[in-house]
């Protein structure tokens, strides 16, 4: 009787899980489109710096979050602190890691050929990524990493690019047109 809740919850809970991630990054390209699109832009034209960029900042995440627990460890009257300092950290992390995962998911759909609706599109880099990720061994340990490590070094690539100043339309007209000089009055 004790394997009965284990299906329901496999039967259940594996398609409200897949539910909730269409849910979560469909909201996410529709919500901060601005942000995706750098994302995937700078994923598209500097693929292996993102690796790279992504890789050392979760190196350093690691390193961080490994002397955090080390420190709780150790005094163990601080423990709840450290413990919500990581979690605070390790919920800072993700963000730009979803974020770039959802470029990664639409440049995926990109590559795989637009359909006429462009939700059809990025669901289907989204299921491709999914399941590459979940292939036994290669999917989990080298696929799965990389795929992390570019959605955050995207991101943390647009982070560290120099911004050029937005220019407004309406003060760009100002300044094109010349001041009229007043006509004295005679």
């Amino acid at each position: 009787m004790s394997i009965i809740p284990a299906i329901l919850l496999f039967i259940v809970g594996v398609p409200v899980s897949i539910i909730g991630l269409i849910a979560l990054f469909s909201a996410l390209i529709l919500l901060l489109p601005e942000p995706v699109q750098q994302a995937r832009a700078n994923l598209e034209v500097h693929p292996w710096r993102s690796i790279f960029l992504g890789f050392l900042n979760l190196f350093g995440a690691g390193l961080i979050l490994a002397l955090l627990q080390t420190l709780s460890n150790q005094l163990w009257e601080l423990r709840g602190v450290f413990n919500v300092v990581t979690a605070l950290f390790a919920i800072y992390l993700a963000i730009p890691s979803l974020i770039g995962l959802s470029a990664v998911i639409l440049v995926t759909g990109a590559r795989l050929g637009a359909t006429r609706r462009p939700f059809f599109t990025s669901l289907r880099g989204g299921g491709l990524l999914l399941l590459a990720c979940l292939t036994p061994i290669v999917g989990w340990f080298v696929f799965s990493p990389l795929v992390l490590a570019a959605s955050i070094g995207s991101v943390i690539g647009i982070l560290a690019k120099p911004r050029t100043p937005r220019t407004d339309p309406v003060m760009k007209e100002k300044k094109q047109k010349p001041v009229e000089a007043s006509k004295p009055s005679a």
